[in-house]
């Protein structure tokens, strides 16, 4: 190929890849990417550390479902332990008990799910020096099930009193 028509090529490949985006990106095409997902892993060398994948294993899945699943067990803690002559410690919260149960439940399952979201979307991000995303998921869930563990062992003497 002489030089004339490579420039005439890179200009060609330059052109296509300026226009706008063609693909269409609907609800179809966004479960079709859950489903059918295809990037696992970084594509080139200087995405190290930093890149989204499509599939994100199962002990991601378990862990993300594990703290959804413990903050729906402490919000019915905690309303249980309050029934009972408890209080919020939680300033916010506290206010959000005020406002109505399910006021409570709604933010704290919303807050909960959105940091879920957010820390599985970036699971191979490296946040403070190298701690990745994942791990806070994985110290959250520890976290949750130590809170957990607390209000069943706050709530075992006064269940016994029933």
């Amino acid at each position: 190929m002489k030089a004339k028509e490579k420039g005439q090529h890179a200009q060609q490949q330059d052109d296509r890849r300026a226009r706008i985006e063609r693909r269409s990106h609907n609800l179809r095409s966004m479960l079709y990417a859950m489903v059918f997902s295809r990037r696992r892993d970084m594509r080139r060398d200087q995405e190290a550390g930093l890149y989204y994948t499509d599939w994100y294993g199962l002990p991601l899945f378990v862990t993300a479902v594990s703290i959804a699943l413990l903050c729906c067990a402490d919000a019915f803690l905690t309303l249980e332990l309050i029934v009972r002559g408890g209080k919020e410690l939680n300033p916010f919260m506290d206010y959000l008990l005020g406002q109505g149960m399910t006021w409570f439940v709604a933010v704290k399952m919303a807050l909960t799910v959105c940091a879920i979201l957010l820390l599985v979307m970036h699971h191979r991000f490296r946040f403070i020096k190298n701690i990745r995303a994942s791990q806070v998921m994985g110290v959250t869930l520890i976290g949750y099930g130590l809170l957990v563990g607390y209000e069943i062992t706050l709530l075992v003497p006064l269940w016994s009193e029933l």
